[in-house]
């Protein structure tokens, strides 16, 4: 473990991100017909919501789209790193999303809080500068909680690497988080150069984090 814990509020304030300029043409974006379907399935919301029916998560519409709400999350534009690797959780009131990065925390209502917040940002407190990929982000039903796993390394020289871990103080992912930096660097069967983790999986039960 390279340091015991620190504990940091969401940074609410920090500056929205500004991508890298791409050394190649990128052209990426949602599939034909996106934007009319999300706002089909946002007016067929809007009259569940209206009509007092029950739950609109136990009707779908002919096209297959659900009738809860749809928004745009952060997306491939918003990150130099491709793939993007996303990952969303859902809590109670807020929705947390990672791509590779960059974090962002929305209500369920679809708006942002705050802004973006790289990863480097996140988890500089814990004061090891590398490279930081492959998110996992889960949400703990039992004790009420979001986790949030990437990967660290440095690819100058491969001197360290960690997988880090944070962990919500509550269901409030807006508040004070708990991070933690485990060492992670290995070394190859000849025992002659360093490795480091690679796309590292989350998962918990009642005692533990895995």
């Amino acid at each position: 473990m390279h340091a015991p814990l620190i504990s940091e509020p969401w940074a609410a304030s920090a500056a929205r991100m500004t991508p890298s300029p791409r050394p190649f043409p990128w052209d990426m974006g949602h599939f034909p017909g996106f934007e009319e379907a999300k706002r089909q399935a946002n007016a067929r919301r809007a009259v569940w919501k209206s009509s007092g029916r029950a739950s609109p998560r136990q009707e779908t519409s002919a096209q297959g789209v659900g009738a809860g709400l749809v928004f745009d999350g952060p997306s491939e534009t918003d990150t130099e790193l491709i793939p993007p690797d996303p990952q969303i959780a859902a809590g109670p009131t807020y929705i947390v999303v990672a791509v590779n990065s960059l974090l962002a925390i929305y209500d369920k209502k679809g708006n942002l809080q705050g802004s973006y917040q790289s990863f480097s940002s996140f988890f500089e407190g814990l004061g090891i500068t590398g490279q930081i990929f492959d998110p996992r982000i889960i949400y703990d039903q039992a004790d009420q909680r979001f986790l949030f796993s990437a990967g660290e390394i440095d690819f100058t020289n491969l001197t360290n690497g960690h997988v880090f871990l944070a962990v919500s103080a509550s269901s409030d992912p807006t508040g004070i988080w708990h991070k933690y930096a485990i060492d992670s660097i290995g070394r190859n069967l000849a025992n002659n150069l360093n490795t480091f983790p690679d796309f590292p999986g989350l998962g918990l039960s009642s005692s533990a984090v895995y």
